[in-house]
């Protein structure tokens, strides 16, 4: 995965003015101290940068051209050793969605390597004042779609910023109380954001239950069902503890079993539908050769006769799908999609 804010590997428009690329360090320049030990042990002679750079550091045109082919030629590297590759670029609430997708545009256009565009918040999180579901939910409402949330139960790992200062720690099987009260915080205030258009929550990552949730004083699970129901009390809540146990409730606070399943099919009997405790059922697969990535793993009588099956059960069925550097659905699973539909109708 290769990442660019708005004026780095990519340019963009801020107005009438278009914003080359090759501004590196979020446009900061950093000067080499005049340290001899330094000097000798680093390239640059004045500025902190791609050591190539620095002889065009002050003609935006060539840099452009430079950041563009540099990054191009590490993608044909990594093409070349059979890689897959990302290009995540964030994007700025507050700029007109035209202007965005002309950015969207030019990327696709300057980097025809990259299998899959990812667009995100900038790396502070960006103006957080407008709901961010709105758009979202409006799109779906006239097509009878509800707006679910994913979110994971740990802080966004990727995040160095947020790990540190939400005091997260992965994989230690700690209550880590103090992370949990302040991640309580930040999803109780998008929740109260974005109130009843979102109609369902999936928490994944609950991999410690008895360590960290499991306890009669908070933070335990009911504090954190009541921060995602904060601004919605009607909203369906699951708790992923992943492939171990996909259908066994993790408490009273859920609504449905997060049911991730992977690779295999279950086919849930009357142990499972007898340790249900009224929660509904709920199965989390994928269509593809794993999340999100390959061409089409089932034959279409096989995704309807499954889906047709936990529905008589009367459970729901999750199918995920790639997705196309666009956001659009490939046509393989286009058709298979449109294929189940009609199944399920007979």
């Amino acid at each position: 995965t290769f990442h660019s804010y708005n004026g780095q590997w990519h340019p963009y428009h801020k107005g009438e003015e278009r914003v080359p690329a090759g501004h590196f360090f979020y446009g900061q320049r950093h000067a080499v101290p005049a340290d001899p030990e330094l000097a000798a042990a680093v390239d640059n002679r004045r500025t902190f940068c791609i050591p190539e750079v620095e002889a065009i550091l002050e003609e935006p045109d060539k840099r452009e051209r430079f950041a563009v082919y540099w990054l191009g030629q590490v993608m044909d590297t990594a093409k070349e050793a059979g890689m897959r590759l990302t290009l995540s670029v964030e994007c700025q609430e507050s700029t007109p969605l035209e202007e965005e997708k002309s950015m969207v545009r030019e990327v696709l256009a300057l980097y025809p390597q990259i299998d899959v565009l990812e667009l995100i918040t900038p790396e502070g999180g960006g103006d957080n004042s407008q709901p961010l579901s709105s758009p979202e939910a409006a799109a779906l409402e006239p097509q009878g779609i509800d707006l679910w949330v994913y979110l994971p139960s740990g802080a966004p790992c990727a995040d160095a910023q947020a790990v540190e200062r939400l005091e997260w720690v992965d994989g230690q099987g700690q209550r880590l109380a103090s992370f949990q009260r302040k991640w309580e915080a930040v999803i109780r205030e998008w929740s109260l954001r974005w109130g009843e258009r979102v109609k369902g929550w999936w928490i994944d990552g609950c991999y410690y239950p008895d360590a960290m949730y499991n306890f009669p004083d908070e933070p335990n699970f009911k504090s954190f069902a009541a921060a995602i129901r904060a601004g919605n009390p009607q909203a369906v809540v699951a708790f992923n503890r992943g492939l171990e146990d996909p259908f066994l409730p993790q408490c009273p606070w859920e609504d449905y079993t997060a049911g991730e399943v992977g690779d295999w099919l279950p086919i849930p009997g009357q142990k499972v539908r007898e340790r249900l405790q009224g929660k509904k059922l709920h199965v989390l697969s994928y269509l593809g050769q794993t999340w999100g990535q390959g061409q089409p793993r089932f034959p279409d009588e096989l995704v309807a006769g499954y889906t047709k099956l936990i529905l008589a059960q009367d459970g729901i069925l999750t199918w995920d799908i790639p997705l196309e550097p666009n956001g659009a659905i490939p046509q393989d699973y286009r058709r298979q999609l449109q294929a189940l539909g009609r199944m399920l109708e007979e």
